[in-house]
């Protein structure tokens, strides 16, 4: 366990909406955390089946802080708990319908310790899991690249808030940024991490992440294979379209963070959101993807100006 002596404070923060069916099963998990100093602040986005008495019991034992709320979604309200959870030196995201492990707080904060003076993120692996919480497979995110280009030009996401524990620095940086338009709070951590300080992957899963259909992130993974989702990707970002969703959110985070940004990545920001430099980016040095056939595909995509 970490030392008492460096004991520092944790705020898990929690936003719910209509989620009665498991959010009893991952607050049960989160006050089983063996750190000991957590506070759990919990926003109702308006929810309409019996989500708030759950939550209101919990708060009459003073087991949360609950805060309720008309329905403004999920992005909204996160950045709403961000802007009014006080201070702490760690922040915590977490989703309504996961489990954590007993010690995924703990092994967050002991991979962040000596990194008070750097923007830092911890993000833990996890199960992919159907919804009774079967595990289907590792995520294993660690074993994959990583990059800032790689992330604008990706078409899916790579980061998840519930794996997320930032430090103060991180925590103080968005607070009070206003990025909510197309950005979820993931996305602004993840990209001001990448850009501006450290992401630190855990090569062991601390929670079992729920996929049932009524999840508030758009990702899939029926059956937790590989097909499956390759052809979620095919649908969302050729059929569908959703490459425009992906370069809003990086524009709306250039806007808001550009001032805190190094020059070298409001120049990469810059590039790929530009119309043209087809070729260029076709052709770039770097790895897009983890797999050779998705690396052809998006290079691919790049000459013929899909993406």
């Amino acid at each position: 366990m970490v030392e008492m002596e460096q004991m520092k404070k944790v705020k898990i923060l929690l936003s719910a909406y209509n989620g009665e069916r498991y959010i009893e099963e991952q607050l049960q998990s989160l006050f089983a955390q063996t750190y000991p100093d957590i506070e759990i602040y919990v926003r109702d986005d308006g929810s309409v089946d019996g989500t708030l008495q759950i939550l209101r019991k919990y708060a009459g034992k003073g087991q949360i802080t609950l805060y309720e709320g008309e329905n403004v979604g999920y992005r909204k309200s996160f950045h709403w708990l961000l802007a009014h959870c006080g201070d702490a030196e760690y922040i915590s995201f977490c989703d309504q319908d996961d489990i954590w492990f007993p010690d995924k707080i703990e092994v967050s904060v002991k991979g962040l310790q000596g990194l008070d003076g750097c923007p830092a993120v911890y993000m833990t692996d996890f199960y992919w899991c159907d919804e009774e919480a079967e595990p289907l497979r590792e995520n294993n995110a660690y074993k994959r690249r990583h990059g800032l280009q790689k992330y604008i030009a990706r078409g899916d996401l790579e980061e998840f808030g519930f794996t997320m524990v930032m430090n103060r620095r991180v925590f103080l940086a968005i607070r009070d940024k206003d990025c909510t338009a197309y950005c979820a709070h993931d996305e602004v951590v993840y990209q001001y991490c990448l850009c501006n300080g450290k992401v630190i992957f855990g090569q062991r899963p601390e929670a079992y992440y729920r996929r049932h259909g009524d999840n508030a992130s758009p990702q899939e993974l029926v059956g937790g294979n590989y097909f499956s989702h390759f052809m979620w990707r095919i649908r969302e970002f050729l059929l569908q379209d959703r490459r425009d969703e992906i370069y809003q959110q990086a524009e709306e985070f250039l806007q808001c963070f550009w001032e805190e940004l190094p020059q070298e990545k409001r120049e990469i920001y810059q590039f790929y959101l530009e119309k043209g430099h087809r070729f260029k980016k076709a052709v770039w040095r770097g790895r897009y993807r983890d797999t050779l056939l998705d690396e052809f595909c998006i290079r691919v995509m790049f000459l013929l100006g899909r993406v």
